[in-house]
């Protein structure tokens, strides 16, 4: 009898214990450890201007006078050659930039290089599109789930089919107004920001229906609440389901849009940290901003770092 009374006591005490007091372990944040961040001295000199992510890993950086491709062993380079050249438009009187790289689901790199849009497949390129524009730091590429694929350039909007056969140009500015910054909802609608007579900003909203998108009376836009807004912005859409700004002038706070109450709050953020001339969404829907020297994190959680 006394060995069972043992045993039961045995048995209660954890059970007891648990319900007092829950562990939680304490585990450090990996982002936030040195240790895992290294300069990657092999990219030094090859002026890189963007990148991208296949998915398998590989890297593919934009630079001036090619693209690199690093498959975390070595990095191989991807010059852009006479043949290339001579089907875009391009300064003749300097390098060529590869302003904008995007890494296609076919396992084939779509890039944009000075003012033609171009892809890299087999080993070869292939012009898609001789002359799209004068591109920018603001020229951006990007595929939507769909499969079909946007460029933002300064003065224009291009739509393309997954296969790249089709392009259709849905919006169009003159020289009073200027493209920024685009993206996408969690519905799949477009926002843009456009400078308006370099006076003020505004944003953007274009809806889209079956992937297809709306007239032009649909569309609405709402005023940027900035002071003076910055020569390099960039507009993300967040995991709290709010479109995020960020600009490259230090006395301008990330700022936060609302489509519901179409309303404009400014983030919490430390007092030092302003100017921003990156903003993005990783695939665990983290958004990274990036400014001189820091980075700044909202996390889907709200958490900020």
């Amino acid at each position: 009898m006394l060995k069972k009374c043992l045993l039961s006591g045995i048995l209660v005490v954890p059970f007891v214990c648990g319900a007092v007091q829950a562990y939680e372990p304490r585990i450090a944040d990996p982002v936030l450890d040195p240790w895992r961040w290294r300069e990657m001295e092999e990219l030094g000199g090859h002026g890189v201007l963007c990148m991208d992510e296949a998915e398998d890993g590989t890297l593919w950086f934009g630079c001036i006078g090619g693209l690199l491709k690093y498959d975390g062993l070595q990095i191989d380079p991807i010059p852009f050659d006479v043949k290339l050249l001579s089907g875009i438009e391009h300064n003749p009187n300097r390098t060529p930039w590869g302003i904008s790289v995007l890494c296609l689901r076919d396992g084939s790199l779509l890039a944009v290089i000075d003012s033609g849009l171009a892809r890299w497949v087999n080993g070869d390129w292939e012009v898609v599109v001789s002359d799209v524009g004068n591109s920018t730091y603001a020229t951006k590429l990007q595929q939507m789930d769909d499969g079909t694929i946007w460029l933002l350039m300064p003065d224009s909007l291009w739509h393309f089919s997954e296969d790249l056969e089709t392009q259709q140009v849905v919006l169009r500015e003159d020289q009073t107004h200027r493209l920024k910054s685009f993206c996408f909802d969690e519905r799949g609608d477009i926002w843009v920001l456009r400078d308006v007579q370099l006076k003020y900003s505004e944003l953007i909203h274009m809806p889209l229906r079956a992937g297809r998108l709306t007239e032009e009376t649909l569309w609405n836009s709402y005023l940027l609440e900035q002071g003076k807004p910055g020569g390099e912005a960039q507009i993300c859409s967040g995991p709290d389901g709010r479109i995020w700004y960020v600009d490259n002038l230090a006395q301008n706070e990330p700022l936060a849009f609302d489509p519901l109450e179409k309303t404009w709050s400014e983030a919490e953020h430390p007092e030092s940290a302003k100017g921003y001339f990156s903003l993005f969404k990783d695939r665990n829907g983290i958004l990274w901003a990036g400014g001189a020297g820091l980075l700044y994190a909202i996390d889907p959680s709200g958490d900020r770092y």
